[in-house]
């Protein structure tokens, strides 16, 4: 059964805790589980993640913003 773990403020975490995350989604994925993680924070976290120290991980986010997902997002909030 897949999980998500949604982090808000996440523009506050230190860049190992980000990387922990991403250790603990390829423990789950390697025992054959799947862990989503939704990080939501200021537009400083797309910055931090694109960061060359944080390349590692910036590398398997997408990220988007809330203003230009208002139309996506009616979709899913009703």
């Amino acid at each position: 059964m897949p999980v998500a773990l949604f982090v808000d403020e996440a523009h506050d975490l230190h860049h190992k805790t980000l990387t922990g995350l991403k250790r603990l989604m390829e423990v789950i994925r390697d025992s054959g589980g799947r862990l989503s993680i939704v990080l939501a924070g200021h537009p400083k976290l797309r910055n931090d993640l694109k960061s060359p120290t944080m390349e590692e991980i910036g590398f398997r986010t997408i990220t988007m913003s809330l203003e230009a997902s208002q139309g996506i997002l009616r979709d899913y909030a009703k």
